[in-house]
């Protein structure tokens, strides 16, 4: 009976193993099931919670760790998705190639340049057809290494007012209010499965806006009454005087396709369109649909509306797109109708993304990208231009921009600051709100007289600040010398500010760390111009005092003398020296023969005579062919950098004007004599313009400042019923 009994007992306890064994792998096959069915369906949130069950339970496939690490690549969690894509690739021998760039993108979004770059250089070995993308994926890498290392100066803070543990970001200023996104609850009740966004495991998003008081303190408010919908409404833009909205939402679009049978793909996806209402007398209108949303085909959102409501720029993937998403333009037709979208170009678009666009009251584009070289995740970009011709876009710059995504930026009304949105490290949530400043230094200056060391104010100097743009090598050589050209730097042809002043003073506000080209002019005086550094860490005020030396007619200047500024310090032309009995110009004569070129190039109304003397030694005819043969070398080489040969002529003068008591048969020392070979400038005439050529930036005003001749008396001259006129144009000044 025993035995019986213990049989009957083994026998119920292995049908219970199996019974449980049985429920279990139905369980297991629910699960994969219902992760596989929330991945098709976007649901990451959820889909990886539940593969991360199944990996603890089961232990760790190839198939479930790929897609917990496609999971959090998708939902934008770096830091894991870092995690996971090293499991893959360590633990499984076969798997697919682009997982090393996906661990390699995670390591330069988490700030790990350096082993990002490694991965990026495997890959290029290991697949020579992508060593081209992998190289300029490794060079970026080394790029942001040396932007983190050298931060440009900019004060950034945390919103802590309006931040959340949820997203808050795209702002937008309008007025006193701050509009921005947010996933945020805005109530204690339970949300819904269908109130909840399965991609992220939050709300879905909502307009909503911030006040800001006299103060400058900020108070998180509510939503944007009537403009949220069911689901994501996003980034917004409105017109200057705030009586129009666009904005974008997103909508479900069924995708139930079927390809020999089988189901294509989700059942639904996800695509963006912008709406606008308009306020008339005090009340928004019903919402309208943008006239290019197309939700069966492809996206458009992220609105932004240039200063003057003309044109609207967005993003969209539309056929025609250069990459994953584009910015494209409409512009305001005649019957009020937008025009047909055409692409932003290619300057600002790459094979990759484009977003959140943004045009500041200067007309600069703004907007975010993870195709310009950057420092990971989405960076913020700057480009000077319209429609679809812009120049190359510049990167913001660490800490503007960090190794995550920063995007969705706006500016104050000054211009020096403003508000963006990141998801960097040391948020309060997701996505945050940031305000952000630029630093500014003053340069306070005083124009001088050049006379005994005088102090006395030099009035009325015409002074213009240009900003300097980025080093180039010149790759030339000098043909004559054979020495590298130096590193020039560039600068716009617009000057940034033009002051005149009775007292001689002029001030400037400055960038810190930017450079300047600073240009002084006034009749009869000497022009100048001089660089300079903005070395300011914060709000701080640069002195500069500048000399002005008068030009005199027909008193000779030896090239040794001083006569020359260079900001704080007077800037010497030294003699030029010749080889014995020879004319030609030597390399170090050259460099000194530069500057007389700058001082011409900066005063073309001026006529110079340069003239060549030798000491008593030799016969005068010899001395007199010689010191010609030097005035015209001397001559010849400043023509040959593009000063015209009728403003500056050579003179020999022999022995003729010897300056000591060494004269034929007097016995000098080597000093002395050397004291009479000596090389002269004088000015012999200072023309009065007559014409002036207009520049492409030239204004009536600008030239009114330049020339002392009112816009009125201009405009009487030349004949002009309006002020604009055009570069090319000659304008009479007399």
């Amino acid at each position: 009976m025993y035995k019986i009994m213990s049989l009957l007992t083994r026998i119920g306890s292995l049908i219970l193993l199996y019974s449980m064994i049985q429920s279990y792998t139905a369980s297991g096959q629910s699960i994969l099931a219902r992760a596989d069915r929330n991945y098709n369906q976007f649901n990451y949130s959820l889909a990886v919670k539940e593969y991360e069950v199944i990996a603890e339970k089961k232990g760790q496939s190839v198939e479930i760790v790929q897609k917990i690490a496609d999971c959090y690549r998708k939902m934008n969690k770096s830091e894991e998705a870092e995690k996971w894509y090293a499991v893959l690739l360590t633990k499984f021998s076969r798997v697919e190639p682009s997982n090393l760039l996906y661990y390699a993108e995670a390591l330069r979004n988490n700030g790990d340049y350096q082993e990002a770059r490694k991965q990026y250089i495997q890959f290029g070995k290991m697949f020579p057809s992508e060593k081209k993308m992998a190289d300029a994926f490794a060079r970026n890498c080394e790029k942001a290494m040396e932007w983190m290392s050298n931060p440009v100066q900019v004060k950034i803070e945390n919103v802590k007012s309006v931040n959340t543990v949820y997203s808050e970001f795209s702002p937008l200023l309008i007025e006193n209010k701050l509009i921005l996104a947010t996933d945020r609850k805005f109530d204690d009740t339970d949300y819904s499965n269908k109130q909840i966004y399965g991609w992220t495991g939050t709300p879905f998003l909502n307009l909503a806006f911030a006040e800001i008081d006299t103060n400058f303190k900020i108070e998180f408010k509510n939503k944007l009454k009537g403009v949220n919908g069911m689901y994501h409404n996003g980034p917004a833009t409105f017109s200057k005087k705030g009586d129009t909205i666009y904005f974008t939402r997103t909508n479900k679009v069924s995708n139930r396709g079927k390809i020999n049978g089988q189901k294509k793909g989700p059942d639904f996806v996800n695509r963006l369109e912008i709406y606008y209402s308009v306020k008339k007398n005090g009340t928004w209108s019903a919402i309208l649909p943008f006239e290019y949303n197309n939700i069966l085909n492809y996206s458009v959102g992220h609105p932004a509306l240039s200063p003057d409501g003309k044109t609207l720029y967005f993003v969209s993937d539309m056929p025609g797109s250069m990459g994953q998403t584009d910015i494209y333009f409409c512009t305001m037709e005649a019957n009020g109708k937008w025009s047909f979208p055409k692409n932003a170009g290619k300057y600002v678009n790459t094979p990759a993304k484009e977003v959140f666009p943004y045009i500041a009251p200067d007309g600069k584009l703004y907007f975010s990208s993870n195709g310009h070289t950057g420092l990971g995740g989405l960076d913020m970009f700057v480009t000077s231009g319209k429609y679809d011709k812009w120049d190359k876009p510049e990167n913001l710059m660490y800490p503007m921009n960090s190794p995550k995504d920063d995007f969705g930026i706006t500016l104050d009304t000054t211009m020096n600051g403003g508000f963006f949105s990141s998801n960097r490290e040391g948020g309060m949530g997701e996505d945050d709100i940031y305000k952000f400043s630029n630093p500014t230094c003053v340069l306070a200056g005083l124009t001088l007289h050049l006379v005994d060391n005088s102090e006395r104010p030099l009035e009325n100097v015409l002074v213009k600040l240009y900003k300097m743009g980025d080093t180039a090598n010149v790759i030339a050589y000098e043909r004559t010398f054979g020495q590298p050209a130096k590193k020039i730097c560039l600068r716009s042809y617009e000057p940034c500010a033009i002051v005149k002043n009775p007292e001689g003073k002029f001030f400037f506000k400055l960038q810190p760390g930017a450079k300047y080209e600073l240009k002084l002019a006034k009749n009869n005086y000497f022009s100048h111009s001089t660089t300079i550094e903005a070395k300011c860490n914060t709000e701080d005020t640069m002195n500069i005092a500048i000399q002005l030396k008068e030009i005199e007619i027909d008193k000779p200047i030896i090239l040794k003398d001083v006569f020359f500024n260079d900001q704080d310090k007077l800037f010497v032309i030294r003699n030029i020296y010749y080889d014995l009995d020879k004319s030609e110009i030597r390399y170090d004569a050259a460099l000194e023969l530069d500057k007389l070129v700058e001082v011409l190039r900066e005063n073309p109304n001026i006529k110079m005579e340069l003239s060549a003397h030798t000491d008593s030694r030799h016969s005068e005819e010899y001395n007199m062919k010689l010191s010609q043969k030097r005035a015209e070398a001397a001559v010849q080489y400043i023509v040959s950098k593009g000063i015209p040969s009728d403003v500056i002529v050579a003179k020999g003068y022999g022995e003729s004007k010897i300056m000591n008591h060494c004269k034929d048969g007097v016995n000098c020392k080597e000093e002395e004599h050397q004291y009479n070979r000596r090389t002269e400038i004088k000015v012999t005439e200072i023309m009065e313009p007559e014409v002036h050529r207009v520049g492409p930036y030239d204004t009536l005003e600008t030239i009114s400042k330049v020339y002392g001749v009112s816009v009125e008396n201009l405009k009487k001259l030349n004949n002009l019923e309006e002020d604009t006129i055009t570069a090319g144009m000659k304008i009479k000044l007399k």
